[in-house]
């Protein structure tokens, strides 16, 4: 089963994610750009229809990896 996520933890999770692509990333200028592209979203509302902590993991997963084309995300 799968956390519900309210507003608050979802906006938390996705800026904590930014800052730590942004602060840590391998290639600094990269890690930039995902945090952006991350925060955008948010902002957008492109998270708000997900309530389930494995869905917006994985959508997190899917967006960074599309962005970066790095598999290790």
């Amino acid at each position: 089963m799968s956390e519900t996520l309210t507003p608050e933890i979802r906006q938390a999770v996705v800026l904590d994610l930014a800052k730590l692509a942004q602060e840590k990333y391998v290639y600094p200028e990269v890690g930039e750009e995902l945090a952006t592209s991350i925060r955008a979203k948010l902002e957008q509302g492109g998270y708000d229809e997900i309530a389930e902590a494995g869905e917006l993991a994985m959508t997190l997963t899917e967006d960074l990896r599309a962005l970066s084309n790095d598999r290790h995300w």
